[in-house]
């Protein structure tokens, strides 16, 4: 006997969703009229991700491709496929976008050198940017809305030689990187 196929459609009201997401134990938040004003979209995100709307909020600060982020995860079938992992994933092309961001500039030093010797303020600027590491220079706690990253060392170089850099960074991670404000 063949079985039939059966298709069911349901329609989830923002209620039922945030009740469920309770009854598992997922993160919620917003009380029941804010869930009431959720999207399908919204909601569908939230499941995917593990986070509240309020949280989905910070993906609208995001400047970078995502597909260049997606292609940091294990997904969609990986290990840290939620709100927090993705956050990694674009403070993670941040790091990559700054750690070429370094490079180029000491190619262009090792250039000028080529060419000429360089000043002391150049000189100067060559033996501090070696130093720089960006995976190991900048930190970052990732816990929805509580995210925040910050440089563990080497703030004031990053801050002094690669300030456009920096500021890209932060503009496309859409989090302010802490530290490092001093010289």
């Amino acid at each position: 006997m063949k079985t039939p196929n059966i298709a069911v459609n349901r329609r989830w009201s923002g209620m039922s969703v945030r009740q469920t997401c309770i009854k598992h134990d997922l993160y919620t938040c917003g009380d029941n009229e804010d869930y009431e004003h959720m999207t399908g979209t919204q909601s569908l995100l939230c499941e995917m991700l593990s986070c509240g709307t309020l949280d989905l909020e910070l993906l609208d600060r995001v400047g970078y491709d995502w597909d260049e982020v997606l292609g940091r995860l294990d997904w969609p079938d990986g290990e840290g496929f939620n709100f927090n992992g993705l956050l990694r994933a674009v403070v993670d092309v941040g790091i990559i976008h700054l750690r070429r961001a370094v490079y180029d500039r000491l190619s262009e030093l090792e250039g000028i050198e080529n060419s000429r010797e360089l000043n002391d303020e150049e000189a100067e600027e060559a033996e501090a940017l070696y130093h720089l590491d960006p995976d190991q220079d900048i930190e970052g706690f990732f816990n929805c809305l509580d995210t925040h990253v910050w440089f563990r060392q080497n703030g004031p170089v990053y801050r002094r030689y690669l300030s456009s850099a920096l500021d890209s960074f932060e503009d496309n991670v859409g989090f302010f990187l802490t530290g490092g404000e001093e010289e």
